[in-house]
């Protein structure tokens, strides 16, 4: 930021590009970390860890629940970063353009993500597993085939954590709902990572409870923690608190000449 005054001095062209600058960073700003980010970026990093030894079969994924526009597909973008971050740190040798695992030169991928449509099928999931890993398909290719060709490419290339946003998108009623998960399980079954699922009002569709079956359920909510993603509250002095933080860290990072730092958590109040 130079002065007001030094702002003042550019010409006319300086100041329309230096003012487009601070639209453009103000329109992503920064994402701050309130409790609740970091209550589930711990539980996740912690699933992931767990996994990470586990033996072939099923492995505990985490399900995050909650309204919309609360935040849920930032979150576990900014968790799926942090995640390759970390493994960037201590691992570079893997992203590198000739990296070899297995006798194979590979394009290290350790982390998967995926928002699902509206409407997707089981066959759709493994198209957009495909699609992400970069995969030509056979025309004619069954959702067998394409299932089994990600799994295989899934292990290749060292994926870890798959994240699956949206998943209330995939028909999880009664009658198909069986269906869809039973394909969700069968990819986590046969795949050494960590799956995560964001979706909404997820505790009464069918990836929980699978139409009518107890055991089915029970044997899904077994497998998979819910966590309950939720809005900002305001009845109590925690509440008001981390509210307050939150909005004195997006004031901290606004690129303003001639604002008052404190007013807006003033405001908020």
């Amino acid at each position: 930021m130079p002065s007001y005054q030094q702002y003042l001095r550019l010409t006319e062209e300086e100041r329309e590009d230096f003012n487009d600058d601070r639209d453009a960073f103000h329109s992503a700003l920064v994402i701050v970390d309130t409790a609740q980010v970091r209550r589930l970026h711990y539980l996740m990093k912690r699933r992931v860890k767990a996994n990470a030894r586990r033996a072939a079969g099923a492995r505990a994924g985490i399900v995050l629940d909650g309204p919309p526009t609360v935040g849920k597909s930032t979150m576990v973008k900014l968790f799926a970063a942090r995640h390759e971050i970390r493994l960037r740190r201590r691992h570079p040798e893997r992203f590198e353009d000739r990296y070899e695992s297995g006798g194979l030169l590979i394009d290290y991928t350790p982390v998967v993500y995926l928002s699902i449509p509206a409407r997707a099928t089981p066959k759709d999931l493994s198209v957009l597993l495909a699609d992400y890993l970069g995969m030509v398909l056979a025309r004619g290719a069954t959702q067998t085939d394409i299932t089994n060709q990600v799994l295989n490419l899934l292990a290749d290339v060292g994926t870890e954590l798959v994240i699956i946003d949206d998943v209330h998108f995939l028909d999880l009623s009664a009658k198909e709902g069986r269906v869809v998960n039973d394909h969700l399980k069968y990819i986590a079954n046969k795949t050494a990572a960590t799956f995560v699922y964001t979706g909404v009002d997820l505790k009464k569709s069918g990836l929980f409870l699978e139409g009518q079956a107890s055991s089915r359920a029970t044997q899904t909510s077994g497998r998979n923690t819910r966590h309950a993603v939720t809005k900002f509250g305001c009845s109590t002095d925690a509440d008001k608190t981390e509210w307050a933080q939150t909005v004195k860290a997006l004031e901290g990072s606004l690129v303003l000449f001639r604002h008052k730092p404190g007013q807006l958590v003033k405001l908020s109040a």
